[in-house]
């Protein structure tokens, strides 16, 4: 099953051409939710091909996930994705929650473990690995749902081995994942490496980098080092030092510097741009007029 009002899934887009993208998450009030929705129309300007909403923050099930994919369901061309996870769900309620999704118009979702709760150190559901959801998802639904799954250009943060990285991403491929959309980085040497390891282990999916537009010293700071371990690079280092005490030199440069990662990604080949919008329109605007590279209707 497509969905019918763009005819296309997201993975043929981006073999088309390299398409525009957005994350944005469920806020947990109510007048947060109807800014969100009007967030959504601003950046609908820009033609996303697709955008996705995550699930509650650490994996909970706190906010509005399904009324905000209803909401991008609901806008002229991006199709709805949803992120899912393996956290504190047993098959049945799988089962019910991707019955939810379809009967929304909702056939796309971004299958993945998950972050585990504080205090925990498991998935505390009948799933370990994402590789286990998406097996599970298929043998439910097969082609009626469009599975997407998550790379780590610089390792998952529980892995001490890029091999089982890729041997894993390889699983996903051929448990029927569409496309893969990466977990954040700002080492692009890093990115360029694991390129280099996905072909090598002949992982043919298109993929969505994964971009945070670079505004806040410590928003930074903190997305980098509290769950993902991604690498601070020396450009980016110093760029953090020059502007530490000054809050608007630093949004600038750092606007700057995201719309030089765009291009690079772009030059690259990707064929997708993910951008993690932090349900923040003004932002996101800023950083695609700063790249060139992509302009609102």
């Amino acid at each position: 099953m497509k969905n019918e009002k763009n005819g296309m899934t997201a993975a043929e887009k981006m073999k088309e051409r390299t398409t525009l993208s957005f994350e944005v998450f469920p806020p947990k009030t109510e007048a947060g939710t109807e800014a969100l929705k009007k967030a959504l129309g601003e950046m609908n300007a820009f033609a996303p091909a697709w955008i996705s909403c995550t699930c509650g923050a650490s994996g909970s099930d706190k906010g509005c996930q399904n009324e905000i994919l209803e909401a991008i369901g609901a806008l002229n061309g991006p199709l709805p994705s949803a992120h899912y996870t393996c956290i504190h769900r047993e098959k049945e309620q799988i089962r019910e929650d991707t019955e939810k999704l379809l009967a929304m118009g909702v056939d796309h979702m971004l299958a993945l473990r998950g972050d585990f709760r504080k205090g925990e150190c498991a998935t505390m559901g009948q799933f370990s690995h994402a590789t286990e959801l998406m097996e599970y998802l298929k043998e439910l639904y097969g082609e009626r749902l469009h599975l997407s799954c998550a790379g780590f250009p610089e390792g998952h943060i529980q892995s001490d081995d890029r091999r089982d990285d890729i041997a894993y991403l390889r699983r996903k491929q051929d448990l029927g994942a569409e496309y893969i959309v990466t977990q954040l980085t700002f080492d692009m040497e890093a990115f360029r490496r694991w390129l280099g390891e996905l072909d090598r282990a002949r992982i043919t999916l298109p993929v969505s980098a994964g971009v945070m537009p670079v505004t806040e010293r410590d928003k930074l700071l903190r997305h980098c080092l509290s769950q993902n371990g991604c690498a601070i690079p020396s450009s980016l280092a110093r760029l953090i030092s020059r502007f530490y005490d000054d809050p608007a030199g630093f949004r600038e440069a750092g606007l700057d510097y995201t719309a030089a990662q765009i291009r690079e990604y772009i030059a690259l080949g990707v064929n997708d741009l993910h951008i993690y919008t932090l349900n923040d329109p003004a932002v996101t605007r800023e950083v695609l007029e700063r790249s060139g590279c992509f302009t609102a209707r």
